[in-house]
Parts: structure tokens; C-alpha cells; sequence
């Protein structure tokens, strides 16, 4: 399903895939909170970390099962689940198709193959141009009242 709007082809900021580019995550206070890291959630933010799979690995390193932080970046992360929507609704079309990952042909085939040369620690390195960005967010509804409606749109 697709809005239509005035896109000119560009993908969506939190779906990836534009080699080069990080790919940012409004990650609240965890990477992947509200899915728990184990499911998909009715928001592309909060299913990511669903989508690409090498930053799902990096939980299992986390103290005591808990989630991965804020900030956090992955150099070289890849999107391996072929579709993410940034589109989600309460109605048809697009009722809670954010975090969607289709019933079959799910593996992305057109997954990233550019590289960059650099070097970490003076040691020479290859790694995919495209990386994982995760950063803090607030929800902004939750603050209701605390401060002039002004301030909530800054």
C-alpha cells in the first residue's frame, strides 16, 4: 500500500536501503521497546530492530535480558527482511501494517553490496555502506499539560 504522496521516489527515512545512509531509528529509551525485540509493533520505530537482524544479535549481549540502549550505532547494518511500511492507520488501507513482515518471499533480495574502505584502530577495514542509528525520544503526548502547546511543537 503506498500514500501516493509527493515521495518522488524516495524511501521512507526508517525503512533503509539508501547505501551510504544511516538509517535512524526514534528509538524512545530502548532500541525496539515497544516489540520487546521478539515481535512487531503496531509502529516502524518500535519494529526495526526486527528488520535488520544484525542489530536483533547485539541484544543478546545485554546485561541480564534487558533491551539495547540509547544512543547506539551499527556500521555496516543491512536490512534483511525485504519490506518495512512507514505507512500505519485505523482503518483500511493501512490499519497496522507498520512492522509488517509478509507471509512469504520475506528475505530482502536487493540487500545492500556497497562497501567502504577505512580503518579503525590504525587496522585497514571493509565494512557495507549503510549502518543502524538509534536515538532517544520522548513521547511527546505523554508530556500533555506539563508545558504551553508552543513548546510542545519545539
Amino acid at each position: 500500500a503506498s500514500l501516493g504522496a509527493g515521495t518522488c521516489d524516495i524511501p521512507d527515512f526508517m525503512s533503509g536501503g539508501v547505501q551510504f545512509q544511516a538509517l535512524t531509528d526514534i528509538a524512545g529509551q530502548d532500541v525496539g521497546g515497544g516489540a520487546q525485540l521478539c515481535s512487531v509493533a503496531n509502529s516502524q520505530d518500535e519494529s526495526l530492530v526486527i528488520f535488520y537482524s544484525e542489530v536483533l544479535a547485539f541484544s543478546f549481549f545485554v546485561d541480564r535480558g534487558g533491551m539495547l540502549p540509547v544512543p547506539f550505532s551499527l556500521l555496516g547494518a543491512r536490512r534483511y527482511v525485504s519490506f518495512i511500511s512507514g505507512e500505519t492507520g485505523v482503518g483500511p488501507p493501512f490499519f497496522n501494517l507498520c512492522g509488517k513482515v509478509d507471509g512469504s518471499n520475506w528475505l530482502n533480495s536487493d540487500i545492500l553490496q556497497d562497501v567502504v574502505h577505512t580503518s579503525v584502530s590504525h587496522t585497514p577495514v571493509t565494512i557495507k555502506a549503510s549502518s543502524f542509528v538509534a536515538v532517544a525520544s520522548e513521547c511527546s503526548d505523554c508530556q500533555r499539560g506539563k508545558c504551553t502547546p508552543e513548546d510542545e511543537a519545539n
